[in-house]
């Protein structure tokens, strides 16, 4: 991603429904060129909080329990924001 491109890469005006597949051993989490691995729990919190700040028109800062620890990330409209299921063990996120 270019940094000085303002464009925003993906916008969130509704409701984020988490992807429900029975194969699905966790979820990942793409925010500004980075990529978080997270459990079902984490996601199904973090994306309530997602959910009410966009619904507010708010932005803030959430914090994320990843499997390396723990990432604030800016949540907003236009933050760039992907959430979907990983369903392989061997998912290696680098080639993402």
């Amino acid at each position: 991603m270019d940094p000085r491109n303002t464009e925003p890469v993906a916008e969130l005006t509704g409701p984020i429904s988490l992807p429900v597949d029975r194969k699905a051993i966790a979820f990942c989490v793409h925010h500004s060129g980075h990529h978080f691995r997270i459990t079902f729990d984490q996601a199904s919190v973090f994306m309530r909080r997602v959910d009410r700040i966009i619904a507010a028109g708010a932005g803030e800062l959430v914090p994320l329990l990843h499997e390396d620890g723990i990432e604030l990330l800016h949540i907003s409209a236009q933050a760039p924001l992907q959430v979907h299921d990983v369903r392989d063990k061997s998912f290696d996120l680098s080639h993402r």
